[in-house]
């Protein structure tokens, strides 16, 4: 469909540079001008089985979602749900990969010349490992200490909380920012544990996370732990 449409070339080329693959059940498009002097466009629709390669080392993928779209080239909004499906965040975690057994959010978003913002504010999940929900905001970043032209990994404001997760697998959610050396221990050395009631607050530019300074951002995770072995000096 991306082909037939009276794209500029630029986006149809990231758009194909996502591989996109799914059933289209419903659109409707229309647009002002043709090619690159495309002034104005909107759609609404319905897609379902979509899957999209992250763009880039900091993209987002994602495989099995179902979604509803409105959007125009200011912004937008969709329903998004993923059933048995998965979320793919390279350079984010050491395992890009996440299995979802269910996913639901509703998303809003904002484009402004080279700048993005993004709102997720009822993101619910479950997976084997964990379950729960988070309120999330990010945008890109635009701070002194980037250089011109950079705008990612960006501005995060996320807020949420696990009901429930396996602490033998929290090495696996740890963020790529943390050194290798601190994710492996945890991997090694939590050897089982459940954990419930777990509070997440990450607010801050991701180009300074984990906040050493106190002043860059805020990251704090709090749970409640139960049922745990932990080797101190793992082999």
């Amino acid at each position: 469909i991306a082909a037939r449409l009276p794209l500029r070339a630029l986006w149809r080329d990231r758009w194909m540079s996502l591989a996109p693959k799914g059933l289209v059940q419903s659109v409707r498009a229309e647009w002002r001008g043709t090619g690159e002097a495309v002034e104005s466009f909107a759609a609404k629709g319905r897609v379902v089985q979509l899957a999209l390669a992250p763009a880039g080392s900091n993209g987002l993928g994602i495989q099995g979602a179902s979604i509803n779209f409105d959007l125009t080239q200011a912004g937008g909004k969709a329903t998004v749900q993923i059933d048995n499906g998965a979320v793919e965040l390279p350079g984010m975690l050491e395992e890009p990969l996440i299995p979802i057994a269910r996913l639901s959010v509703d998303a809003k978003w904002q484009i402004e010349g080279d700048q993005l913002a993004v709102q997720l504010p009822n993101l619910k999940f479950a997976n084997a490992d964990a379950q729960g929900e988070f309120d999330v905001k990010w945008r890109t970043s635009n701070g002194p200490h980037q250089r011109p032209g950079t705008r990612f990994p960006g501005v995060l404001d996320l807020r949420g909380g696990l009901s429930r997760c396996n602490g033998a697998r929290v090495h696996r959610y740890l963020p790529a920012s943390i050194l290798p050396e601190v994710r492996h221990y945890v991997r090694e050395a939590v050897k089982k544990g459940t954990a419930s009631d777990v509070r997440f607050k990450i607010k801050g530019d991701l180009h300074d996370f984990p906040f050493v300074q106190d002043k860059t951002g805020d990251f704090r995770i709090t749970a409640n732990v139960s049922d745990v072995t932990f080797a101190y000096a793992p082999v």
